[in-house]
């Protein structure tokens, strides 16, 4: 038997690959034997005495179908995992890629203009700050946050405009200063007298304005400050001698407020105080009786009291 371990050497030298891939023709043993150079080797190639085999095939498909099943979870099982959770998936990964996920996202936003510099900044910390645990929560605090915003700018542009239109409609109460001035103001007088005007042109007056022209005028003091007090109290509280009625029970001889066991109305009622023709916010009977330099006139509503005034 011819030994063929140099051409089979040569062949494989020739066709770049290695000698368990060079098929030798057993039939042409005399004749590859005779081969001693490279170029006689080649054209025994050439005329398929000397045969190069292919290259065994290592198929992937069951190795591409496997990887699927386990993206589905198949063959996930306590039994097919070696090593422990933080060693197939360390929790600083995950934190890596969240962040970028979450930053990426920010960072498109704030280039479309969805965002500003200032929200981006606050979102930017709270996503380190472990806030967001993926970009659907942070897609939806982001929409939260904006409308809120808006929300927020729409009523203070409603709060303005109703301020200017306010300012626009009120310029002022008048006769304040010249009712702190006035002479026998002082004290809890002053500040009860100086709360404003009360418009006399009351669509409720209209029928204790005939009432007016009708009833006769009341009896004042010589001081042009008096003091109307409502008609319904006229039960509870006296009348001073000078108006010519008789004095209640409730009014000793210097005008003050005597108590009795029911005191209920004297609590509850009120009364209006008239300067110079002025005629000035609301107060309680017992300290409207307590200002110096009133008078009380009573009888007569305040309707009735603002209509004499007006």
């Amino acid at each position: 038997m011819v030994n063929l371990r140099s051409q089979k050497r040569l062949a494989a030298a020739v066709a770049g690959v290695g000698k368990r891939k060079i098929w030798l023709d057993p039939a042409e043993q005399a004749e590859i034997g005779n081969a001693n150079s490279r170029s006689h080797v080649r054209k025994l190639i050439k005329e398929g005495r000397v045969i190069i085999k292919p290259t065994v095939i290592h198929s992937s498909a069951r190795t591409r179908e496997l990887h699927a099943a386990k993206r589905k979870g198949r063959h996930t099982g306590p039994g097919k995992r070696k090593g422990t959770a933080e060693a197939r998936l360390p929790t600083k990964v995950q934190w890596i890629r969240r962040q970028r996920v979450l930053r990426r996202l920010l960072r498109k936003y704030r280039e479309a203009g969805k965002i500003d510099k200032h929200l981006y900044h606050s979102l930017y910390q709270k996503s380190k700050g472990n806030v967001f645990k993926n970009k659907r929560v942070l897609m939806e605090f982001i929409h939260k946050a904006k409308a809120e915003k808006n929300r927020t700018k729409v009523l203070a542009d409603q709060m303005e405009a109703r301020r200017v239109k306010n300012k626009a409609g009120h310029p002022g109460t008048p006769c304040r200063a010249a009712a702190r001035e006035a002479p026998g103001n002082s004290g809890r007088g002053t500040r009860s007298s100086s709360r404003g005007v009360n418009p006399p042109d009351n669509k409720k007056d209209m029928s204790h304005d005939a009432e007016a022209e009708t009833s006769p005028p009341p009896t004042e003091a010589p001081n042009q400050m008096c003091m109307y007090v409502d008609e319904q109290c006229t039960e509870s509280f006296g009348a001073p001698a000078w108006l010519g009625v008789p004095s209640s029970p409730m009014i000793d001889g210097n005008g003050q407020c005597v108590r009795k066991k029911r005191r209920s109305r004297t609590r509850t009622r009120s009364a209006c105080l008239v300067d110079e023709g002025l005629l000035y916010s609301h107060c309680s009977i017992a300290h409207a009786l307590s200002v110096p330099g009133y008078v009380p006139v009573w009888g007569y509503s305040m309707s009735l009291a603002k209509s004499k005034v007006g």
